[in-house]
């Protein structure tokens, strides 16, 4: 676990609180994040940076849903891309990582944020 990887003691799991915003944390030099999807489940953790991670399965979905949720240029993007679905899911867990590394998750808007794709 990612506690003892940092030597705090397993003990400090009681001292679990919630920001404002509901994102967990321990302390502030020790950051964690989980997200899960379907059957899989993934949590992250580091000390003294800002982490926020995402996972989805993938599945087929209505794109246009999601059309207000992203700036122009993404979507345009996505939908000319050779693998809509793959772009979209890419480009959709990196804009879901960013915001849960945001302290305030309200800074962040995905309308308006743009982020590389590559690797």
């Amino acid at each position: 676990m990612g506690l003892k990887y940092f030597k705090y003691p397993l003990s400090y799991i009681k001292k679990l609180k919630n920001t404002d915003h509901g994102k967990p944390y321990i302390n502030h030099d020790f950051e964690f994040n989980i997200s899960h999807s379907s059957n899989m489940v993934v949590c992250a953790f580091s000390k003294n940076n800002k982490l926020g991670i995402d996972l989805q399965k993938k599945k087929n979905i209505d794109l246009k849903n999601f059309k207000n949720n992203l700036n122009d240029s993404i979507y345009c993007e996505i939908k000319s891309s050779k693998n809509p679905h793959e772009t979209f899911f890419n480009y959709w867990t990196k804009l879901e990582s960013l915001l849960k590394a945001e302290v305030n998750p309200f800074k962040v808007y995905v309308s308006v944020v743009s982020v590389p794709l590559e690797e």
